[in-house]
């Protein structure tokens, strides 16, 4: 009995002691496959937050790169609305002008009402002509200067010049009696066809001198053809011969509005413009209207 089981024993622990054998490289083999899972879990996680690190830079790069982009194209913008400098025009204008109220009979342009004078009841001067003419022309010439192409980026339409423009008009030319003559004349005792060898029958031109700054706006400025308006500009006018007063200067506001076209360099165009003074030149109005063309010069 003690045998048998001394036997079973031994076979327990023989078994035991094989299968622990067996089991052993199984273990080993499991803990190397473990180790090396491990390191490539490692390896893994390293080449990950090397990624990470490097996708972190790449956005960060891409961050300064689009900043950079976004700089250049505001520069660009900036540049495409400053004007070119050949968007400044020189031109020469000339056409029809009327003033409003005619000037004859006053001192320095009729000083006798009725075309002739009389000297003690005797005709001294005949066919004498009132300056009176309402109508006449102009001739002048101006220069304007892009100020911005797209209205300060507010519309692709719409740009905005600044003009500096003079005039010159021609109303009348008739022959009349000379105010500074003809009161040295009488100085004399009387009013004489040729006072010490003084003709003082001549012609007296009128005549009106002007010059305007102003703000131009003009439409579709990347096309050839370019309807503007001038909403209101400052005036500076002079008067020849003076006013019943001596007075020659006056301001007033200039309102216009045109149309062109551009044949390259060249700039053919029309206008119409108005003159407002608010009659201030001592009992003279010089308000009054041009209409006309002009050629234009780009430069």
């Amino acid at each position: 009995m003690k045998k048998t089981t001394l036997t079973k024993l031994s076979g327990i622990v023989a078994g035991s002691f094989l299968s622990i054998m067996a089991f052993s490289p199984q273990a080993m083999a499991a803990d190397e496959n473990v180790e090396a899972l491990q390191l490539k879990i490692q390896k893994m996680e390293d080449m990950l937050n090397s990624l990470q690190s490097e996708l972190q830079n790449v956005r960060q790069e891409s961050r300064e790169s689009i900043k950079k982009v976004q700089v250049v194209e505001e520069r660009v913008a900036v540049v495409n609305r400053v004007p070119k400098h050949s968007d400044s025009v020189i031109f020469f204008r000339g056409g029809f002008a009327r003033m409003n109220v005619g000037r004859g009979n006053q001192v320095f342009t009729d000083l006798f009402q009725g075309g002739s004078s009389i000297n003690n009841g005797t005709q001294v001067f005949s066919g004498l002509d009132d300056n009176d003419a309402k109508g006449g022309f102009y001739a002048g010439a101006g220069i304007e200067h892009a100020l911005t192409r797209d209205l300060w980026g507010m519309s692709d339409f719409v740009a905005v010049f600044g003009e500096i423009m003079f005039e010159w008009r021609k109303f009348d030319s008739q022959k009349s009696i000379a105010v500074v003559p003809a009161a040295a004349a009488n100085l004399g005792g009387g009013l004489n066809v040729n006072p010490d060898g003084r003709n003082i029958a001549n012609r007296i031109t009128l005549s009106q001198f002007t010059l305007t700054a102003s703000p131009k706006i003009k439409f579709n400025p990347n096309g050839n053809f370019h309807p503007w308006i001038i909403p209101a500009g400052f005036a500076f006018h002079v008067i020849s011969p003076p006013s019943d007063s001596g007075t020659v200067l006056t301001a007033g506001v200039q309102f216009g509005a045109g149309a062109e076209y551009e044949v390259g360099s060249l700039v053919l165009g029309i206008d119409a413009r108005y003159h407002l003074t608010g009659d201030q030149l001592d009992g003279v109005d010089a308000d009054g209207l041009t209409a006309g063309g002009y050629v234009g010069f780009k430069f």
